[in-house]
């Protein structure tokens, strides 16, 4: 009987390492529109922090922070924001953006969209409320 627990208690570690990855929530549980839960690896991974930007119409431009800049490899905003990524010559936030991000996110902004890798070129970013959005 000892043999098997023991090999219980060794193997615990490995299996909860093999679990699949879970899209973490933003600290305020995806219902707060205005933040947004950004990482700088694809799939949700790497460091990720919330950050809050508001959604006042027409939002706030605002330079993305390091680690994030040129570097965000998925963002997730909360429901009822819409959001845009901007490369540095957008640094008004005017225009269509890099990519549009609305709930539940973009999972790998390191893809190239037509002609953009969204996630390597972002250096502002703008929230605003959707009342349209999911």
């Amino acid at each position: 009987m000892a043999p098997i627990s023991l090999l219980t208690i060794v193997l615990m570690p490995l299996l909860a390492l093999a679990m699949p990855t879970v899209i973490p929530e933003t600290a305020t549980s995806a219902e707060t529109p205005g933040n947004i839960l950004a990482c700088t690896g694809e799939n949700f991974t790497g460091e990720c922090q919330t950050h809050s930007l508001g959604i006042e119409i027409p939002g706030d431009c605002r330079p993305i922070p390091d680690p994030f800049k040129f570097n965000v490899g998925s963002i997730k905003p909360d429901r009822g924001a819409i959001c845009r990524l901007f490369a540095t010559d957008r640094s008004d936030c005017t225009g269509s953006g890099l990519a549009i991000l609305y709930y539940p996110g973009n999972a790998n902004l390191f893809t190239d969209l037509g002609g953009n890798i969204p996630g390597k070129e972002a250096a502002f970013w703008r929230c605003q409320e959707c009342t349209n959005c999911t």
